[in-house]
């Protein structure tokens, strides 16, 4: 059988999120399927997924920097550097990308070594894309080479830039809710229990987990004589920001916090220790599948969507009449006694999911193989003011320049 490759470029090390868990899942299901699977990161640190660092040939942290803002010099020096971590790039191969900075180093790279490039774009919202980029996406768009984890992602990210036919706006299944097993751990003993036991699944940095922490303390002063435990099986990058979660939710005696830290595997057990968990996005799934009620963050609104109530079906809800915030359905489940009815899942399931979920990314991946090699000027790409002024005083420059003087020239360009 030919030799295929194929690359995978993301944040991989440091942190745990839905990312470097379906890129872990990716890169187990392409090596099934017969092609050699290469990761890049661009980002260092503890792999703390299981299995993904025996694919990670590369650390680039300068990869989160837009490459056009990068002197022609060193831009060569770090892509040829991503080559010869790659130890055959004759074969056919194929450059997978999830977020707008890493689409750019995947076009890039593509080009230098004659590889098809797809972008699956795993975040929810736009967090970096200006009209002056919106026609590389435009561009993969119509080469069938970029798909999102939803329609509603794909609305939210694209629609402002251009009107697209929904047949050719991929949504793929970017599955990375295979993180519980039933396993021994000492977290177990350390999930905090009280009258109201409530657990969240999931990166803190996320909007909805902010709204779900708003949501207990408005709770809890209004049940002052109901102890709240909140159990967070994630955490945030930055642990200043957990301090002042701490310190915020000090003010209310009757909660208890635990975070747990970056984790994977999850122990069911600790889940299932929860009366209440919510989530929002892929995490909804790994509560539910622990058989534990489930409410679903709404990741636009950050309001709930309503219990999920089956793990194979995203789209399967109970709605409480009446509720719309967190305190609502806090109210209807601790106090009112509601108890949605749920589809019992088992945990052997997760194979025959691992394989049908993605198995859409390899119809996905065929279509856009239909089309012949074609690239995008990604060096040619028009840039923001703010990009100018970066590009202007230079990168390295940036960095040794005084704060005073960097905000002078701002002002200067009225930026």
């Amino acid at each position: 059988m030919e030799k295929k490759n194929y690359i995978i470029i993301g944040a991989l090390g440091g942190y745990i999120s839905g990312a470097p868990i379906y890129y872990r899942n990716k890169a187990l299901y392409m090596k099934s399927k017969g092609w050699n699977v290469y990761c890049v990161s661009c980002r260092g640190g503890k792999v703390y997924v299981d299995g993904l660092d025996q694919f990670i040939v590369g650390i680039f942290p300068e990869m989160v920097q837009k490459p056009y803002l990068l002197s022609r010099k060193r831009l060569r020096k770090i892509i040829h550097e991503i080559i010869s971590c790659i130890p055959d790039t004759d074969h056919e191969t194929v450059i997978e990308t999830g977020t707008f900075y890493t689409a750019y180093w995947g076009e890039l790279l593509a080009r230098e070594i004659g590889a098809r490039h797809t972008v699956v774009y795993l975040d929810e919202h736009n967090q970096g894309i200006y009209n002056q980029q919106s026609s590389f996406f435009r561009f993969k768009y119509e080469r069938e080479e970029l798909a999102c984890i939803s329609a509603e992602a794909y609305k939210d990210i694209f629609s402002p830039f251009w009107q697209y036919d929904e047949k050719r706006a991929y949504a793929l299944p970017c599955y990375c809710t295979n993180s519980l097993e039933d396993i021994p751990s000492p977290i177990i003993a350390d999930v905090k229990k009280a009258d109201c036991t409530i657990g969240y699944i999931g990166r803190l940095e996320k909007d909805a987990f902010r709204a779900l922490a708003d949501g207990v303390e408005m709770f809890a002063a209004q049940y002052p004589t109901k102890t709240i435990a909140l159990n967070c099986f994630g955490d945030y990058d930055n642990q200043g920001a957990s301090a002042r979660l701490k310190e915020k939710l000090s003010s209310h005696p009757n909660i208890q916090l635990y975070i747990s830290g970056f984790l994977f595997p999850i122990p069911k057990k600790a889940i299932g220790k929860c009366d209440l968990c919510f989530g929002s996005a892929g995490s909804v799934s790994v509560a539910v599948k622990a058989n534990v009620p489930t409410i679903s963050m709404n990741v636009y609104s950050n309001l709930p969507n309503g219990f999920r109530i089956d793990a194979k079906d995203v789209f399967l809800l109970t709605q409480c009449p009446g509720c719309s915030s967190v305190s609502d359905y806090l109210k209807v489940f601790f106090l009112g006694g509601f108890r949605p009815e749920m589809k019992v899942y088992d945990l052997q399931e997760d194979e025959l999911m691992f394989e049908k979920l993605l198995s859409e990314h390899l119809t996905f991946l065929n279509r856009a193989m239909e089309h012949d090699k074609d690239y995008y000027d990604v060096l040619g790409m028009g840039m923001t003011v703010n990009e100018r002024f970066i590009k202007f005083i230079g990168l390295p420059v940036k960095s040794r320049l005084p704060i005073w003087l960097i905000r002078i020239v701002r002002n200067c360009m009225n930026f």
